[in-house]
């Protein structure tokens, strides 16, 4: 029973979305960010780079896989500035594992992480410290608006 409700498509989770009661299967976050929350999602293709200008103290992003997937930038602003890191809302154990290159650009460098993106069933089980992120110092960007670059790859258990 544990681990069906692990890896079950239709266990309930809540909108990590500030004001938002929506609650529903895992499998449907994409459908509910498309019809509720268009302006806090972008869509993308995996293997395929994109950018994207984040706000310093917008919380998260959602960016919606082509296969449906849901996954969410997180930006956590902190006294030293900015972390970073992107993470797929659903179930575990499925038989893909994705990746993703994060780049961000300041004033005459960038800064880079290359990380596995790690799977939540639930938004309030995300701890921001606790995982792979890119740390954008304050003194870094010359707005407040971060520029970023982003390539997430899908991989099937057969290409491991």
């Amino acid at each position: 029973m544990n681990e069906h409700k692990d890896t079950c498509l239709y266990a309930p989770s809540i909108c990590p979305v500030p004001d938002c009661n929506y609650e529903g299967f895992t499998g449907w976050w994409s459908r509910h960010f498309l019809r509720e929350h268009r302006s806090s999602a972008k869509r993308f293709g995996y293997e395929q780079s994109f950018q994207l200008y984040l706000k310093r103290y917008e919380p998260f992003l959602a960016l919606l896989g082509q296969d449906g997937h849901l996954f969410l930038l997180n930006n956590c602003a902190d006294t030293m500035g900015n972390c970073l890191s992107i993470v797929c809302l659903r179930p575990g154990n499925l038989k893909w594992k994705f990746y993703y290159d994060l780049m961000a650009f300041g004033r005459e460098s960038s800064v880079q992480l290359k990380a596995s993106v790690m799977n939540f069933k639930d938004w309030k089980d995300f701890d921001n410290n606790k995982y792979a992120f890119l740390l954008i110092p304050n003194n870094f960007l010359y707005s407040d608006v971060m520029p970023l670059t982003i390539l997430i790859r899908k991989i099937t258990s057969y290409d491991v």
